[in-house]
């Protein structure tokens, strides 16, 4: 029997370019690295969506830390 092939995702409409990180929320402060979004906060990448009340982001680690009610979509795994 041949090995099953993987099934290749198909691209989600408007998501961003691979290479780039989309930030959005009412209010946005950046220090250094790390925006402070706060009120309708959003991370979202080619392959995931946070949204949140806050979001704490690192753009250098890419690590990020929401508050409030939180959302989050991992569009390849399907979470």
């Amino acid at each position: 029997m041949a090995p099953a092939k993987p099934q290749l995702k198909t691209m989600r409409p408007n998501a961003p370019p691979l290479d780039q990180v989309l930030v959005r929320a009412v209010t946005q402060e950046k220090v250094g690295t790390l925006y402070h979004l706060r009120g309708a906060s959003e991370v979202e990448t080619t392959d995931m969506l946070l949204k949140a009340d806050e979001i704490d982001y690192d753009q250098e680690s890419g690590n990020a830390e929401a508050r409030g009610n939180v959302r989050f979509e991992h569009f390849v795994n399907g979470e």
